[in-house]
């Protein structure tokens, strides 16, 4: 069965945005299919994404913890909906054999969730002994981070970068 191709743009601030710059994905597996078109990002746009994550962090910093982990979980949620034809899609762009990507984008919502456990710990933080007086640790956000992921399993070390950052409020 012949898949049609997709059209991607890049989300901004909330906003879907296109541009002049056009990259044709080809699947690595079969050179000659077109998978689809995605956006080129300019240095504008990278500007644009900063600003626009720069604007919105401080509201997602002040949840707790636990706020953010819930959000994120319903995240992962409708994450896991779809998997099968999000895989196919997959397998096609990234060049990766149906049952693998399968797995993978099945494994990376459950494994993630592992790291949303931690949120009541984290909220709680710690108290420490001390010679005089209490100590206590309170973990704060650092402020917007920037992931580079490689090309080899984007879904997984996106996730991996992602949800252990926007956890801790970045």
């Amino acid at each position: 069965m012949l898949e049609q191709p997709v059209h991607v743009k890049m989300l901004i601030g909330e906003k879907w945005t296109g541009g002049p710059n056009i990259i044709e994905v080809r699947n690595p597996a079969h050179p000659d299919e077109v998978v689809g078109t995605a956006i080129r990002g300019t240095e504008s746009d990278v500007e644009h994404a900063i600003a626009a994550a720069t604007a919105a962090q401080p509201g997602w910093a002040r949840k707790t913890f636990t706020e953010r982990a819930k959000i994120l979980s319903a995240a992962l949620d409708r994450f896991a909906e779809g998997t099968e034809s999000r895989a196919r899609l997959y397998a096609r762009e990234n060049g990766r054999v149906l049952a693998e990507a399968v797995g993978e984008l099945r494994g990376v919502p459950m494994a993630q969730r592992l790291t949303l456990e931690l949120a009541p710990e984290l909220d709680a933080g710690k108290q420490l002994r001390a010679p005089s007086g209490r100590t206590f640790v309170n973990y704060m956000p650092y402020g917007v981070v920037v992931s580079i992921v490689p090309w080899n399993a984007p879904v997984t070390l996106c996730f991996l970068h992602a949800i252990p950052a926007l956890l801790a409020g970045e």
